[in-house]
C-alpha cells in the first residue's frame, strides 16, 4: 500500500492538520466589502498615497527619464490625482459624508497640488509651481467625483452625489402647480 503511516513523513502538498481551510469566495467578497465600509482604511490608503506623492516629489530631475511627449507630465499629474480623490472620496463615502461633500475632492487636491509644486522648487533638477501641472491636479481630483458616486451607490451603499437629485426618502417631492405659492388651487 502506498498510504503514509500514521506519524509518518507528511508530503510537501499537504497542510498541516491544525491549519484552517482557507475561506471560500464569499467570505472573501465579504471582507473585502467590510473593509471598503471602513473609513479609517480609505484614510490610510489616502496618506498612503500622500507619502508616495511627497517621495516622487523628492526624485531629482535628473534621474527622470525623457517623456513620451510634450504634455505627458499633465497626463501623469491628473492621473495620480485622480487616484487620489478615489481614495478620498471612498473615504468620504464610507463615513457616510459623501454626497454633501463632494467638494471637498478638487479643494484637496488644489491643496495638495499645491504642497506638491512648492515642494518640487526644493528638489534639483525640478520647476516647481508650475500652473499647468497645479490645474492638471485640481482636474485629476475633480473628475473623481463621478466614480465615486459609484463606489458610494454599489459598494458602499451610499445614496449618489450631490451633484444630483436627492431620491432618499428624506427628499421633498417637487411642488405641485396647487402648492406653488400665488397659483390659486384648482376646483375639486
Amino acid at each position: 500500500m502506498n498510504e503514509p503511516e500514521i506519524g509518518g513523513p507528511v508530503p510537501p502538498h499537504a497542510a498541516p492538520p491544525h491549519a484552517a481551510p482557507p475561506p471560500p469566495a464569499r467570505a472573501r467578497g465579504r471582507r473585502v466589502a467590510a473593509l471598503l465600509q471602513r473609513p479609517s482604511a480609505w484614510s490610510r490608503a489616502w496618506w498612503l498615497w500622500f507619502t508616495v506623492l511627497f517621495a516622487l516629489s523628492s526624485i531629482p530631475g535628473h534621474h527622470l527619464g525623457p517623456v513620451p511627449f510634450a504634455w505627458f507630465d499633465k497626463l501623469e499629474h491628473a492621473a495620480y490625482f485622480f487616484l487620489g480623490g478615489l481614495l478620498l472620496g471612498g473615504g468620504l463615502a464610507a463615513a457616510g459624508q459623501w454626497p454633501g461633500r463632494w467638494w471637498l475632492l478638487p479643494l484637496v487636491a488644489a491643496l495638495a497640488g499645491l504642497f506638491d509644486e512648492f515642494h518640487q522648487i526644493f528638489t534639483p533638477g525640478r520647476s516647481g509651481l508650475d500652473p499647468g501641472d497645479w490645474m492638471a491636479d485640481i482636474l485629476g481630483g475633480t473628475l473623481a467625483v463621478w466614480p465615486v458616486r459609484l463606489i458610494s451607490d454599489r459598494l458602499i451603499g451610499g445614496r449618489g452625489t450631490a451633484l444630483a437629485p436627492d431620491r432618499s426618502p428624506r427628499a421633498r417631492p417637487p411642488l405641485t402647480a396647487e402648492e406653488t405659492p400665488g397659483h390659486p388651487p384648482s376646483p375639486p
